[in-house]
């Protein structure tokens, strides 16, 4: 299923939503980061009742394929639900689709969120990292930093501060306990069909290798949805899309100059676009209309963040700097 398709399920009532699916129980959803999250909690909707989604519906986010978390996810799925409803195990971010191919952008992420000193976040890409690279803690200790250099990463690319930080974490880290479960055996769990008739799973993983096996038998068994946007007029064609589908359900109406100017003034990045439109939404109240002057007093524009972000740096305001410049991370920008 693409982009264009896939962006239409939230609008579709909840009984109807899966038909497209004929049957399949299993999901990859990739791409734009806005979108996944907005077509996994689509799917999910229809999937669970609403009175049992409690229950029923359980969710494992930065799932690392050595991890307890894994033993958990695996066992959760094969298990039975509540009542006698269907369950859905919803995956943020794992690595067990990732390869040495996604070796340079975990990598990337790593570096990203220790300089913005998250460091629990920056070492949970870097066990990824080593997982896709295949490199132990003992290799780390053992050769340093040319542990990575000798998997293919080049030493330019390695901030010295973040390395020795990972590092001296990997070393802390507990020993890996043996839990019956693996990649593989997932694999042949989708492949064989043996989930529950009542369990699905919907993965929504940051980056994949196409050729490792576990894609091949979820894209076999299940359904992988593509919400990869091809340039910015994609993909303002398609958040204008889902703004209209969610001012609808709101019982809001915005005049289309409105709508146009509230996606150039918010950009194309989809997790902010969403969170400035249920912002707007809110802020509105019982108006049904919301105009060009809403957007103004509500919406922040990226010019806005910009001359903060300046604004906090000339006034030697840290942590100001540091709140600013987050939104424009955030922002992609």
């Amino acid at each position: 299923m693409d982009a264009a398709a896939a962006c239409k399920l939230p609008s579709i009532p909840r009984s109807e939503r899966l038909k497209p699916f004929k049957g399949k129980r299993i999901f990859l959803v990739a791409g734009d980061e806005g979108l996944c999250r907005e077509t996994a909690k689509a799917l999910v909707d229809a999937i669970v009742e609403p009175s049992e989604m409690d229950m029923n519906s359980h969710v494992f986010t930065d799932l690392l394929a050595d991890s307890p978390e894994f033993a958990e996810f695996c066992e959760e799925i094969i298990t039975y639900p509540f009542m006698q409803g269907n369950k859905a195990a919803v995956v943020y971010g794992t690595d067990i689709f990732q390869s040495r191919a996604n070796a340079f952008d975990i990598l990337k992420d790593s570096v990203k969120l220790y300089r913005e000193h998250r460091p629990d976040l920056a070492f949970k890409r870097f066990r990824r990292l080593m997982n896709a690279l295949g490199i132990e803690p003992g290799d780390l200790e053992e050769g340093g930093v040319n542990a990575l250099a000798e998997s293919g990463i080049g030493s330019e690319d390695i901030d010295p501060a973040w390395f020795k930080e990972m590092a001296v974490m990997s070393a802390s880290m507990p020993g890996k306990k043996q839990s019956g479960w693996s990649v593989e055996r997932l694999e042949e769990l989708i492949s064989g069909g043996k989930l529950p008739e009542t369990s699905y799973v919907v993965f929504v993983p940051e980056g994949v290798d196409g050729r490792k096996r576990i894609y091949k038998a979820v894209q076999k068994a299940g359904e992988v949805i593509d919400l990869s946007l091809e340039d910015e007029t994609e993909a303002f064609s398609i958040l204008c899309a889902r703004a209209k589908d969610i001012l609808l359900k709101s019982g809001k109406k915005m005049s289309p100059a409105a709508l146009d100017l509230f996606c150039r003034i918010v950009g194309s990045n989809s997790s902010n676009f969403f969170s400035e439109l249920n912002k707007l939404i809110l802020f509105s109240g019982d108006g049904k209309e919301i105009t060009p002057d809403d957007l103004e007093v509500t919406v922040e524009t990226e010019e806005a963040v910009r001359f903060e972000l300046g604004n906090a740096v000339g006034c030697r305001d840290a942590k100001s700097a540091i709140q600013a410049l987050n939104k424009v991370i955030s922002a992609g920008e």
